[in-house]
């Protein structure tokens, strides 16, 4: 036990108090995410005894973690002052960003005393284009909660405050309810179960909400990625057939108004917090406006494959993730299908655009990998494209 120490441990990337002692039972009932079998075990012995926290901490495998400087740990007490939170007796969780993103963001999950779960979610930035997302999904939210019903205004949080601080830009949102798909999905013994579920609670959102924002038709795009992929070459000859094939496509559905939505921009199961039957989304900063109805649905089906834990918590190559995950022998591929079809449906749309837009899909991602040079797992959207145009008419969803 000396091991731990007696204010904060460090696990991941993630800095948490263990005083009060609801602070790291949040952490390991909200946002752990286990990365192999060994930390599920871990993580499971760490929540039957969280009552203890110093003990949890050392059956987590947590470490101490080094002590901030004064700019550093003011933020969460000036992020609470802004939000109108008061700071006595105040509690934050830290978050740092992935040393390889570029972003330097840093979250910061803050709790009043007494509270069980957050009350204000804090996030920071000193990168100028990542402060220009946060404004933008600080306009976009307020956009939005003057337009919507209450019962989708309840999805979404409520902007606080923004902010310059020493660290850079800080966006202070309301705290939402529930447990992130991608969390309860990664940390399940048995995550097959919860599949239709998921699937269920986030494409009946999506319906709402692109109901509630539906706009004017508006021109597919669908084309355009798909022709500079085919452009640039270097495809392999499946891949050529494909982007050839769904172009033909695209044009032979034309005459068929597709309706404007707004779009979420990162509908993925991180960003998806469910309670029982309540669903919230956060992270809005890739925020459209106007956009195609099946942009959502798509990146939801293809980053939740992606995200799945083929094998028990571990992580498998990205290219076989995709690949299994449109295997029509596989545990997704029927209720990604299901989902998909029933979206069309319920936004009156040909089920014939959902192959299309899938490699539209596929097709921007490999040409934003193209164009961000050297980044970690580069290579990885060519190859599941390629993946995908090898697979042929069993990777088909519409036809």
């Amino acid at each position: 036990m000396s091991d731990v120490p007696p204010a904060f441990v460090r696990h991941y990337r993630f800095r948490i108090p263990l005083r009060p002692a609801a602070v790291l039972r949040y952490y390991l009932d909200f946002l752990l995410v286990p990365h192999s079998r060994a930390e599920l075990a871990r993580a499971a012995l760490a929540r039957a005894i969280k009552a203890l926290p110093r003990l949890a901490a050392l059956a987590l495998g947590a470490r101490q973690a080094e002590r901030p400087d004064p700019d550093h740990s003011a933020l969460p007490n000036t992020a609470a002052s802004h939000a109108g939170l008061a700071t006595t007796g105040l509690s934050a969780i830290s978050l740092g960003d992935y040393r390889d993103s570029g972003r330097g963001k840093e979250i910061a999950f803050l709790f009043a005393p007494e509270q069980a779960r957050p009350s204000v979610i804090a996030k920071t930035t000193p990168v100028p284009q990542q402060q220009s997302r946060l404004q933008h999904e600080r306009d976009s939210l307020l956009g939005l909660r003057a337009s919507l019903d209450d019962d989708l205004c309840a999805t979404l949080p409520v902007p606080l405050a923004v902010f310059d601080s020493p660290q850079g830009l800080t966006c202070c949102e309301s705290h939402l309810p529930g447990r992130a798909i991608y969390v309860e999905m990664r940390g399940s013994w048995r995550p097959e179960r919860l599949v239709e579920r998921h699937f269920g609670l986030a494409h009946g959102w999506l319906a709402q909400f692109q109901k509630a924002t539906i706009a004017d038709p508006a021109a597919t795009g669908l084309g355009e990625a798909m022709r500079e992929l085919l452009e640039q070459g270097g495809l392999p000859e499946a891949g050529q057939a494909l982007l050839t094939e769904r172009i033909a496509l695209v044009a032979s559905l034309a005459e068929q108004a597709l309706p404007s939505v707004a779009i979420h921009g990162d509908f993925w199961a991180r960003n998806i917090l469910i309670e029982d039957s309540r669903i919230a989304v956060f992270d809005w900063e890739l925020f459209q406006r106007q956009g195609l109805p099946l942009t959502d649905p798509i990146h939801f089906a293809i980053s939740y494959g992606l995200s799945y834990p083929w094998r028990l918590g571990r992580w498998v190559d990205r290219a076989e993730a995709f690949r299994r995950s449109f295997d029509p022998a596989g545990p997704l591929r029927p209720v990604i299908e299901r989902h998909l079809r029933g979206h069309c449906r319920a936004m009156g749309l040909d089920p014939r655009w959902i192959d299309p837009a899938i490699t539209s899909y596929l097709a921007e991602r490999v040409l934003e990998e193209a164009a961000a040079g050297e980044q970690p797992r580069r290579g990885d959207w060519r190859r599941i494209f390629a993946s995908y145009a090898e697979m042929g008419q069993c990777a088909c969803f519409g036809c």
